[in-house]
């Protein structure tokens, strides 16, 4: 099916797609992923680009329904470049002259303590994205890197959990994103843990009920172990059937091992639980929101 019939469709179906940017604004996720740095210092050059090249729509009413693309949180039309969010993934922004992805804080408005499960959620989609338009075409010497790795060991993988060709088709980019959305969410919730043991409640920053004010941010868990191995992956998800990379142990450790260092070649982030609690220590804002938890 050509892309010009695929979104013709899709408008039946309520894809209707928020611009993909503004000609006097940002994109609809700079908001969200400037959030992420300021929340745990997560930063992704390729994922800002990656979205503006992309646009938003909330799920129809056949999928709402369950009748087309099952009931899942969020999908990414590669076909039409858009992300399919719920609405409370997202917020109408008059400043932006538009609907944009909500900030962290914005998240925890609608979805309380799950703000970091939708925050990961979020980036794995715009993974989605990122790997359309650099990672599948190969467009830097890391990204050729990955594919032979991918290309070589995913079809091993599938042949081993029996997948359909339908299955198989879709499988490199959802180990991808799931990669990346347990990288991200491991960072996010050491982060949330750390504000919780220094008396702060991890999305607000305010006074949380502790017997004892800490005067410091305070890790109850220290751990040197990299984020990229925390994030060494087991299972993907793929139309309708969880895939155990196990199943090609071989072509699971190389695959993690690829993603790991592409990882690292294309975002930046702390390298472990130690080295967060030292930049967070060096955070103004959170130094004034545990001082003025003494006082209180």
């Amino acid at each position: 099916m050509s892309r010009s019939v695929f979104f013709a469709v899709s408008l039946i179906l309520g894809f209707v797609a928020a611009p993909a940017a503004n000609a006097m604004t940002l994109h609809h996720s700079e908001d969200f992923l400037a959030s992420l740095h300021r929340q745990s210092r997560i930063q992704a050059p390729r994922l800002h680009m990656a979205a503006g090249k992309t646009r938003i729509a909330h799920p129809s009413v056949l999928q709402d329904l369950g009748i087309i693309g099952g009931t899942a949180s969020a999908m990414y039309n590669s076909f039409t470049n858009t992300l399919v969010l719920q609405p409370e993934m997202t917020i109408f922004d008059e400043a932006f002259s538009g609907v944009r992805l909500r900030t962290m804080p914005e998240l925890h408005q609608t979805s309380g303590s799950y703000s970091s499960t939708n925050a990961g959620i979020l980036f794995h989609e715009l993974s989605h994205a990122e790997w359309d338009f650099y990672v599948e075409e190969k467009v830097e010497t890391y990204d050729r890197e990955l594919m032979k790795v991918m290309d070589l060991e995913v079809p091993k993988i599938a042949r081993a959990a029996k997948l359909s060709s339908l299955q198989t088709f879709p499988l490199a980019s959802e180990i991808f994103a799931y990669y990346r959305e347990d990288l991200i969410s491991a960072i996010l919730n050491d982060t949330n843990e750390i504000k919780l043991a220094s008396g702060l409640h991890p999305d607000t920053n305010a006074c949380s009920k502790v017997t004892k004010r800490p005067e410091v941010l305070r890790n109850f868990s220290p751990s040197s172990l990299s984020y990229t191995d925390r994030a060494f992956l087991r299972f993907a998800y793929v139309n309708g059937k969880d895939v155990d990379l196990e199943l090609a142990p071989e072509s699971q450790k190389l695959i993690n091992e690829a993603l790991a260092k592409h990882a690292r070649a294309t975002l930046r982030f702390p390298e472990n639980r130690i080295e967060l609690l030292a930049i967070l220590s060096q955070d103004r804002r959170l130094q004034a929101a545990v001082t003025a938890c003494l006082s209180n």
